[in-house]
């Protein structure tokens, strides 16, 4: 979103140990599989994450991915498509999984994020 920075090269870490325990409700929240590279579009901002090793499916996952926040909030950062998470397949470029519209920033304390549970169509 306007005025979020990502810093290039792009760092990707682990989240803290307790984020990862096994939920009340029986998922339990997984570290990204070795990440092996982390970069950064400079005209459009969009970072991408290379991993040596697949996701599973079913499987949650948890990610820090460090950036600057925008001086001031302003509505027009949880406009549709702001902050998306797209995942692509490696050798396509395919989608096959993505959340639905902007992940929804707030100027409030941000629940985590959930990836949309329906097949994709028509996105390249």
């Amino acid at each position: 979103p306007e005025g979020m920075v990502v810093p290039n090269p792009c760092q990707v870490t682990d989240l803290e140990a307790q984020y990862h325990s096994l939920q009340a409700d029986g998922f339990q929240v997984h570290r990204l599989p070795t990440v092996d590279t982390c970069t950064v579009e400079d005209v459009t901002g969009r970072v991408a994450v290379g991993l040596k090793n697949m996701l599973r499916a079913g499987n949650r996952y948890g990610f820090r991915l460090g950036l600057r926040n925008p001086e001031a909030y302003d509505a027009a950062q949880q406009a549709e498509q702001a902050w998306k998470l797209t995942i692509r397949e490696a050798a396509t470029g395919l989608a096959v999984d993505a959340t639905r519209g902007s992940m929804g920033l707030t100027s409030e304390v941000s629940q985590p994020w959930g990836v949309y549970e329906k097949e994709l169509e028509g996105v390249a």
